[in-house]
């Protein structure tokens, strides 16, 4: 079991400086989970510098890897539910239960969303985005494909893309037509896979006809151990846990917005033309604002 803040506190040999930095974090601890060194160190009028060696002090390899136990030791004292709890009742018994935290729960589920989109960097990288962006953007067609409890995910990314380039391909929800949708696909293509809980056979079948075609799979999952073929090679992991009777939606659909995001800086010419040519017939039969019609 990690010690407490305080513990290492006492037990480190602090300057002046840090003991002020020690002093303002165990009164701020939550909002110092969200600042970075700089801000840190402006908050206090210290150089960025002291909150390094500070956080060296208190025995960690940097600031970064300190922010990081500050969360740990945070999130412990939220009542989020992990995503590994599917049903809904189940999370519902969950979200009433008694917990350590004090916050009203809309600030908590706050808390919980800001770590949610902060982890979605720390745990799959700034390169693994990049690679991922590059896969889809050389795909001659993107198939996308989800279980049934995730087709909302994959009708709002099918959404996205398909504003930027033709060669977007929905299977349409959580049938066995889904393979016939996906018959065309080869190894210049590629498979986006909503592998969210709860797994189904259908989701494997999905995964092995695009594996056998040689394309490149992506696969959207919750965590690093999902029930994954052996030969995924890339996926993002992304965080559903929250402390309500239902899975969080935020971290997930703001994946699929840095996704279609990257997608467009990649496409520019050919976004730019079927954006411009929806946007000339929007205002020429004004579709964006007769309501009535």
């Amino acid at each position: 079991m990690e010690k407490s803040f305080s513990e290492l506190v006492k037990e480190a040999k602090l300057t002046k400086t840090g003991k002020i930095i020690a002093d303002y974090i165990l009164d701020n601890m939550i909002m110092a989970c969200f600042l970075t060194s700089t801000e840190l160190a402006s908050n206090l009028n210290v150089s960025e510098a002291s909150v390094i060696r500070f956080s060296r002090a208190i025995g960690f390899t940097g600031y970064i890897d300190f922010q990081k136990y500050l969360q740990r030791i945070h999130m412990n004292t939220l009542s989020k539910i992990s995503d590994r709890v599917e049903s809904s009742s189940a999370r519902y018994e969950e979200s009433l239960k008694p917990h350590p935290g004090e916050m009203h729960f809309g600030i908590e589920a706050l808390k919980i969303a800001q770590a949610t989109l902060r982890n979605l960097f720390r745990d799959n990288g700034s390169k693994n985005f990049e690679n991922i962006i590059n896969i889809i953007t050389r795909a001659d067609t993107i198939f996308i494909a989800s279980s049934r409890y995730a087709y909302p995910y994959e009708n709002q990314l099918v959404a996205l893309l398909s504003q930027l380039t033709p060669n977007v391909v929905s299977t349409g929800g959580a049938n066995t037509t889904i393979l016939e949708r996906m018959t065309s696909i080869d190894k210049d293509d590629c498979l986006i896979m909503f592998h969210i809980p709860p797994y189904t056979k259908l989701n494997t079948a999905i995964m092995d006809m695009a594996n056998d075609s040689n394309a490149q799979i992506i696969a959207v999952t919750t965590n690093h151990n999902a029930d994954l073929p052996s030969y995924i090679k890339h996926k993002i992991v992304v965080d559903l846990g929250s402390n309500s009777f239902a899975p969080s939606m935020i971290g997930i659909t703001f994946l699929i917005e840095l996704i279609a995001n990257g997608v467009s800086r990649e496409m520019q010419e050919v976004a730019k033309a079927r954006l411009e040519k929806a946007d000339y017939y929007m205002q020429k039969y004004k579709l964006v604002f007769d309501y009535e019609n």
